[in-house]
């Protein structure tokens, strides 16, 4: 192991280390980080390598724009312009094999260096100066990466993004990210095998775990599949997981022992964002989960049903809920543009306390258009249209109060195969 100190690293907090630390990464081997702060640029990390970070040291992102690497640096990487978010990157892994962050230590995007201090206090209001990096940690083409135990905080963006990789394992992790903090994602998966996220605490500004599948980004057919998500506590004033983006596949992935507490959405699926982009979503399974949620479960063909994007091309199906535990003050959401777009859909022995939601709320009927937002919302608790063979089995809804605004339990529109078995709702169930 090297000591970032030998190669002539400060860690005063003032000091701009990037040549110490970047010395030592090209050095080979793991680089020890001892208790400090250690004010760094655009990092590259090298293969049988890594980061080891001390109780008690930060590594902590420049303030400066002139030391991160440009947006066209790889083919690979991506602007949002639409996002105000630049393809800088604080800590970057390409075509890299055998590495590993860990320790107990701290990685740091500094979040306060490029956003003006909140202008109320909403989610979501940070308003950027002129600048901001991108995904704090960008991994690309890799395999076999290992992040654990380490603190990722204070990111200007998503935070730990994997792009087209292999073998990924996130253990142990702290991610934080002020509520306030615009796209400020948690973990995100995209077009990348064999992924293990577990024992891992998101507390975020966006969603707290992604699993996206955006090939014509990385430029290559990749399949994002066998991702397996388990004991994870998220919170979140977004979505607790999304599962949607882009034009490939995401299928054969796992989430297990969730905990979802004080969120907007707990679980978010749609196959389409924009015009003649759509993902397919299938085979995916839920176990054990515990959501705490405004809106639990939110599921579109079409994002925002908007007639100028249009039908959608890839489906969501063969998706299954077993053992929930809950409560909910906003309809659940199953929801596709057009017939078959999205079909086997199963719900296993679930219970949901369910209120109405507060605030300025408007509900419309069968006909309204419904997104993920929350403040149009239908009459019943569980909206289902164009979804073919949904299923809840040992299910149970509890009505908190009369709930008056929700005139049914379930209310399937065009869904053919709506089926309920053994299951206690103080609702109608209505077919139409």
């Amino acid at each position: 192991m090297r000591n970032v100190k030998d190669f002539g690293a400060v860690g005063d907090g003032i000091t701009l280390d990037t040549i110490a630390v970047q010395n030592a990464l090209d050095a080979g081997g793991i680089v020890y980080f001892p208790a400090g702060t250690y004010v760094c640029g655009t990092l590259f990390l090298r293969s049988n390598g890594g980061i080891e970070l001390d109780m008690g040291a930060t590594l902590l992102a420049s303030p400066n724009k002139e030391d991160y690497n440009s947006d066209d640096f790889l083919p690979e990487n991506y602007v949002y312009p639409g996002e105000c978010a630049t393809g800088a990157h604080f800590i970057v892994g390409y075509n890299v094999e055998n590495v590993v962050v860990r320790g107990v230590g701290k990685i740091d995007g500094n979040q306060s260096a490029f956003f003006a201090p909140p202008p109320r206090e909403e989610p979501g209001c940070y308003e950027t100066v002129t600048w901001r990096p991108g995904q704090m940690i960008w991994i690309c083409n890799s395999k076999k990466v290992t992040f654990e135990n380490v603190e990722l905080c204070n990111s200007t963006f998503w935070t730990l993004f994997f792009f087209g990789c292999e073998n990924v394992i996130c253990h142990a992790l702290n991610v934080w990210n002020h509520p306030w903090t615009p796209n400020g994602d948690g973990i995100s998966v995209d077009c990348c095998k064999n992924v293990t996220i577990s024992d891992c605490l998101i507390n975020t500004g966006d969603d707290c775990i992604v699993v996206r599948g955006a090939s014509e980004i990385l430029r290559r057919d990749a399949v994002c599949e066998n991702i397996m998500v388990t004991n994870c506590v998220l919170r979140t004033i977004c979505n607790a997981v999304r599962i949607g983006v882009g034009e490939g596949t995401i299928r054969r992935c796992c989430f297990s022992n969730i905990s979802i507490q004080d969120s907007r959405t707990g679980i978010c699926m749609a196959t389409q964002y924009f015009k003649g982009s759509s993902v397919l979503i299938e085979d995916i399974m839920f176990n054990n989960l515990r959501i705490d949620a405004q809106r639990p479960f939110s599921f579109h063909s079409n994002a925002w049903l908007d007639s100028e994007l249009g039908g959608v091309e890839k489906p969501i199906r063969k998706i299954s809920f077993n053992h929930v535990r809950g409560t909910a003050s906003n309809a659940m959401i199953i929801d596709g543009y057009a017939p078959g777009d999205i079909y086997d859909i199963q719900f296993n022995d679930m219970i949901l306390e369910v209120a109405e939601p507060k605030g300025e709320i408007t509900y419309l009927n069968e006909s309204g258009d419904f997104t993920e937002r929350l403040i149009i919302i239908p009459e019943s608790i569980f909206f289902i249209r164009h979804a073919e063979r949904v299923t809840f089995n040992s299910c149970e809804i509890r009505r908190v109060g009369d709930c008056p605004n929700y005139k049914y339990d379930i209310l399937g529109i065009k869904s053919p195969g709506l089926k309920v078995y053994n299951s206690i709702f103080n609702g109608e169930i209505k077919e139409k």
